[in-house]
This record gives structure tokens, C-alpha cells and sequence, in this order.
């Protein structure tokens, strides 16, 4: 019998991402938003919004990273994911998703665009299924992994954290 996770996997048909864990595309809208009517950060057309399930397992964690666009994370199964957001005016936000509201852990969090973002397991001998909702949908040229030096430059108070996740 395989783990929750490759259960998982399989199902989902989820694929190493670059930022670590595994990822599916879920949803793509079929209608665009024109360049024209976005803003000048993005390199084309782009779907309304698109989806994606994510996970992690055991000590992966997700790279610290950015996005063009804004995204909704939600919480569905397994550890509660501690996410790390480093806010480009220089302000540091922890969220917790998970099911415990007594800990102040949330079924959803919304990280801006443009934020710093990194996640990882409250309990690293477990995994935890996320989600994700982008709008506009994401492309991969909307990504960027950070330089460790540049973040640590910016939010020095927080270097074994940036550490953890670069």
C-alpha cells in the first residue's frame, strides 16, 4: 500500500515543481485578458485565472519566490504549512494555514503580487495539500526563485528563514 502522498501524486499526476514540492494545473480559464488591458509587468495575453494543487512532503519546502500576479492559497489536507511572506515595502508576514482556528491557523491565505513568498511544514515528518488560485493565470515566465544574497540584503532580521528557504 503507498502513502498518502503518492497516493497523492499519482492521482493528481503531479510533477516536481522548481520551487520544490510537487504541482498539477488544475484549472486554466479559457478566457484571456490582452496585454493591453494589464498591466506593463506582464510579457503577453494571459488566462483570467488558473489553479493548481500543491504539496510538499516531509522537510521539502517551497522556495522563496515571487509572482506577477496575486495568489489565494488554500489549506486541504495533512500539517498545517507555515507560509513566509517578505512584503516588497519591507514588512515580514507569517500565515498558517490549516484547520486548528484556535491557533490561528486560516483555510486561505492572499499573498500580493510581487511579495517574496516561501512555505514549510509546521510538521516535517508529515505533508500538507494546498491549492492555489492566480489571477491573472499563471505562466512560467511570470516566476521568479529569489536570490538568496538580494533577500537577505532587504530583510537581514530574518536570515536563518531565507536561509531555510533559498
Amino acid at each position: 500500500m503507498s502513502s498518502r502522498p503518492e497516493q497523492l501524486i499519482a492521482h493528481h499526476n503531479m510533477i516536481p515543481h522548481p520551487q520544490g514540492g510537487y504541482c498539477c494545473e488544475l484549472y486554466r480559464s479559457q478566457d484571456t485578458v490582452s496585454q493591453e488591458d494589464m498591466s506593463f509587468r506582464y510579457s503577453g495575453d494571459r488566462s483570467v485565472s488558473s489553479s493548481f494543487y500543491y504539496l510538499l512532503v516531509n522537510e521539502q519546502v517551497a522556495k522563496l519566490h515571487r509572482l506577477k500576479s496575486p495568489g489565494i492559497w488554500h489549506f486541504y489536507e495533512g500539517s498545517p504549512l507555515i507560509i513566509h511572506e517578505f512584503v516588497p515595502n519591507g514588512d515580514y508576514k507569517m500565515h498558517t494555514l490549516g484547520p486548528d482556528v484556535a491557533k490561528d491557523e486560516t483555510f486561505q491565505a492572499v499573498l500580493p503580487r510581487c511579495s517574496w513568498v516561501g512555505a514549510c511544514l509546521k510538521d516535517p515528518k508529515s505533508h500538507t495539500l494546498v491549492g492555489c488560485t492566480i489571477s491573472p493565470g499563471y505562466e512560467l515566465d511570470d516566476f521568479q526563485l529569489a536570490n538568496r544574497q538580494d533577500v537577505l540584503e532587504k530583510f537581514p532580521r530574518y536570515q536563518k528563514i531565507i536561509e531555510l528557504l533559498t
